[in-house]
């Protein structure tokens, strides 16, 4: 999930309100749910850098130049992964290991929340959540790269918005390396 600070976010469903409001609330947000339970649906969270939230319709008039939009359903993903997804992923990253490159792993001691090595079994109790959310992460990001060489290949279509979100994340993750 992305930090909310300087966002909107449309909400359309009941569930994504819940599930907006909840990592809201991991984040530090004021809680707000007696005012947005009370509006119709579909409705706009304004997440501001104060960590208060405000609520607008959607016919309102919005100034967006200093905030991204989202849809709620595009920063909403299940972080729960079936298990043959998490043991192939998992796999992928212990073929991979040398021992030598801790520091550059995803989930090495150096890179992770918890500030423990995720690839030791024993280390999990306490940091499933990261655990998942990492390797959640890092199966996105791999569709991603498959839907830009997808792209790329058959390059005479138009841009769509999936592509547009995927080549974002891309530079996203190659700035931060």
């Amino acid at each position: 999930m992305i930090d909310l600070k300087n966002t909107y976010v449309v909400i359309r469903t009941q569930e994504e309100r819940k599930n907006i409001l909840k990592e809201a609330e991991k984040q530090r947000f004021q809680d707000i749910r007696p005012f947005t339970s009370s509006i119709s649906l579909p409705y706009i969270l304004q997440f501001k850098p104060d960590y208060f939230i405000d609520v607008f319709r959607i016919s309102s008039e919005i100034n967006f130049i200093d905030y991204k939009c989202y849809e709620a359903s595009e920063l909403i993903r299940e972080k729960e992964l079936t298990a043959r997804e998490f043991i192939e992923e998992f796999y992928k990253i212990s073929v991979n290991c040398k021992c030598l490159q801790c520091k550059k792993c995803k989930l090495g001691k150096d890179n992770t929340k918890c500030k423990r090595s995720l690839c030791i079994s024993s280390n999990w109790k306490n940091n499933v959540d990261e655990l998942i959310e990492i390797i959640s992460d890092m199966i996105i990001e791999e569709k991603e790269i498959k839907r830009i060489e997808n792209f790329i290949q058959n390059s005479h279509k138009t841009l769509d918005k999936d592509i547009v979100n995927a080549l974002e994340i891309i530079i996203k993750r190659l700035k931060e390396k």
